[in-house]
């Protein structure tokens, strides 16, 4: 009985490889993009606020006070992977930016000579 099991299993081999290759696993090297999220928020009965948010390569924040004032902060990576980060303030003077990093600045205004004066006429001279 043991002899029919060694030649069963002897029986059992391959006498040739396979006529296939079987590919090796393919390995790629994928750059890891993951998702960050974040916010919160929180308000009173007197209508106060904070609230803020994050993700996706940009972020804001923003907070309104008692008197009305509204205070915030926002920032986004342009296209150039450039971070701008722009902060503003909205109150009874209106929108203001009150610091960028993303405005633009103004050609210089070049010297130039004013036109010459009017000359009075002879007539309005003596008049």
């Amino acid at each position: 009985m043991v002899l029919g099991a060694l030649v069963s299993a002897s029986t059992a081999q391959l006498l040739y490889p396979l006529p296939y290759a079987v590919p090796a696993p393919l390995a790629v090297a994928v750059p890891f993009i993951g998702a960050f999220s974040s916010q919160f928020h929180a308000q009173d009965e007197l209508g106060q606020f904070t609230f803020a948010t994050a993700g996706d390569n940009q972020a804001r924040t923003e907070v309104k006070t008692l008197d009305g004032v509204v205070r915030g902060a926002y920032s986004y990576v342009d296209p150039t992977s450039k971070l701008i980060s722009v902060n503003y303030v909205a109150d009874a003077n209106g929108y203001r930016v009150v610091g960028a990093n993303n405005l633009p600045e103004a050609p210089a205004v070049p010297s130039v000579a004013g036109p010459e004066p009017v000359q009075d006429t002879p007539e309005v001279s003596q008049a």
